[in-house]
């Protein structure tokens, strides 16, 4: 029964292929409960959007305008809970981050963020937090060149023998045709390498039979499974999948929709962010972030 049911799951993506509903199948991740409004201090944040949560679920980084001392801008900002409300992080969000187009939290030491195609110098960079000041990890650049717009999920690490590590993170890059469709890659730096490389994970949701145009995606830290957010063909609205990486060919499949009690599938999902197992679930739907446990 048990490898029945991991059958069925590594062939999601043949079964989205040929038009089977999301209750045709198990869900990889969730089902999830009722969400709730994730609630930001309005007295210093205002505008939220793009939630990112680190392991501890105490450190965040949004997009959002807020003042600090040294200045206010629109852009990314370090966030942290206080009780069950997120505020600005005075001490970690310093002048550095209004300098990049968009940024996720890793852990409350280091981030991810990007400067877009709109300016000269584009790049997706890891950036340290250390000495009370945000530097950026000149040796560790992740995408030095994307070729145009990038959206960034998250970064994981995982063991990669003889005390190294192997890390991936999966990136949307934006089209500048707004008539073509975004492509979702996963990067890679093996320790072999000092530079970030695409895989051929995504290869299958790039080539999908009905065109998939991805807006944003995250993995779990296992790196087993995809959790992304995209328009299926000509549909107007953003849905969630989830996908289970098939081991047998190192990639990931179309996959199957999340299912969010009380959240009807029709609804446009976006800026998806998940805890270590996607166990947890946060994302946005009109101008509001939820977030929701998996039931």
């Amino acid at each position: 029964m048990l490898r029945g049911l991991v059958l069925l799951i590594a062939l999601g993506g043949c079964d989205l292929a040929l038009g089977l509903t999301r209750d045709d199948l198990p869900p990889v991740c969730g089902p999830f409960a009722r969400p709730s409004e994730v609630v930001f201090d309005t007295s210093t944040l205002s505008e939220v959007r793009d939630f990112s949560v680190d392991p501890t679920g105490v450190f965040g980084m949004v997009y959002a305008n807020a003042s600090i001392a040294t200045g206010a801008w629109r852009g990314p900002h370090a966030v942290k809970l206080a009780g069950t409300v997120w505020t600005q992080d005075l001490a970690r969000d310093k002048a550095i981050l209004s300098s990049f187009d968009g940024g996720h939290v890793i852990s409350g030491t280091e981030a991810i963020a990007w400067i877009d195609s709109a300016r000269s110098n584009v790049m997706v960079n890891l950036l340290t937090f250390a000495g009370m000041a945000w530097s950026q990890n000149a040796t560790d650049v992740v995408d030095p060149m994307p070729s145009g717009d990038s959206h960034i999920g998250n970064v994981i690490t995982l063991p990669g023998g003889a005390g190294t590590t192997i890390r991936f993170a999966p990136e949307i890059a934006i089209n500048p045709d707004p008539s073509a469709v975004n492509e979702i890659r996963i990067l890679q730096r093996t320790p072999a390498s000092k530079t970030w490389a695409p895989t051929m994970e995504p290869r299958y949701l790039t080539a999908a039979k009905q065109p998939i145009n991805p807006s944003a995606g995250v993995l779990t830290a296992d790196h087993e499974i995809l959790v992304y957010t995209g328009k299926i063909a000509a549909q107007r609205n953003n849905r969630m999948f989830a996908s289970r990486r098939d081991h047998s060919e190192d990639a990931y499949f179309p996959g199957v929709e999340v299912i969010i009690d009380g959240v009807p599938t029709a609804s446009d999902l976006t800026e998806p962010w998940i805890n270590a197992d996607c166990s947890q679930l946060y994302f946005r739907r009109g101008d509001i972030t939820y977030v929701t446990e998996a039931i």
